[in-house]
């Protein structure tokens, strides 16, 4: 019985769907079994880190650079992760009412030290005693997490990270400043699109996977608000996440 068209088109179109399912599975093997040993490293980073008193300058910025790195590896592993979810249709939003005001000071906790390994702080300056929206506060926090991961990732050592929270009407802003290369203007198309690349690098030679904002605006627009690139100036680049209150 001869193959027809139809038939060969079948064909391709299941072997597709088989290497989709076998990469999906393989990035999810990734994605679970990578996160495990860089969890230990930086256990063991920590334990070092105790007893810096032992160690001379050299040693301690190899300490500090091999932390930077490890934080970069946990948070390309997440994204990748997010990503294979976002794909494969298996994220569930909620709609929560949640106070925006906390989800960012917990978002800012889990950076400070990073931070503190570049010479960056953090100034959280909010408007708003509370900001209650209704959301998921756990993808909120994440996408909240990848802004400031971005900022602190392209920021120039000893410039500060600034965030901001206000107001106006029903919609609640949150600014996200740094200071560092910039944007080119012909780059900014690509922001939000998956694996994308710019040509500006990370100050201390972080991974980037091209996934953090892509995922973000995911998230936030599930959330029925946006995020965008707002304006840069002089290397000061502002990223704003908007929701409804």
């Amino acid at each position: 019985m001869a193959i027809t068209h139809s038939d060969k088109i079948r064909q391709l179109e299941n072997q597709l769907e088989d290497l989709k399912r076998e990469k999906n599975g393989l990035q999810k093997i990734i994605s679970h079994d990578i996160r495990s040993p860089f969890n230990k490293i930086q256990a063991l980073i920590q334990l070092m880190k105790m007893n810096e008193e032992l160690l001379n300058k050299d040693q301690i910025e190899y300490l500090s650079s091999m932390h930077i790195t490890v934080m970069s590896g946990l948070e390309l592993v997440r994204n990748m992760h997010d990503a294979n979810l976002i794909e494969e249709g298996e994220i569930k939003i909620s709609k929560e009412q949640i106070d925006l005001v906390t989800t960012v000071k917990k978002a800012i906790s889990n950076f400070v030290e990073l931070g503190e390994l570049k010479g960056i702080k953090l100034h959280f300056n909010s408007f708003l005693k509370s900001a209650l929206i209704l959301g998921d506060d756990y993808y909120l926090q994440r996408s909240i997490e990848n802004l400031l991961s971005n900022a602190v990732k392209y920021s120039y050592e000893d410039k500060p990270v600034n965030i901001d929270l206000d107001r106006e009407d029903n919609i609640i802003s949150l600014r996200i400043t740094n200071f560092g290369q910039g944007i080119k203007a012909e780059e900014v198309d690509l922001l939000f699109k998956k694996y994308s690349k710019l040509s500006s690098r990370p100050s201390k030679g972080e991974g980037s996977s091209g996934l953090g904002l892509y995922i973000t605006q995911y998230f936030i627009e599930k959330m029925d608000g946006e995020v965008f690139f707002h304006h840069q100036n002089n290397g000061m680049t502002t990223f704003v996440m908007q929701l409804p209150a």
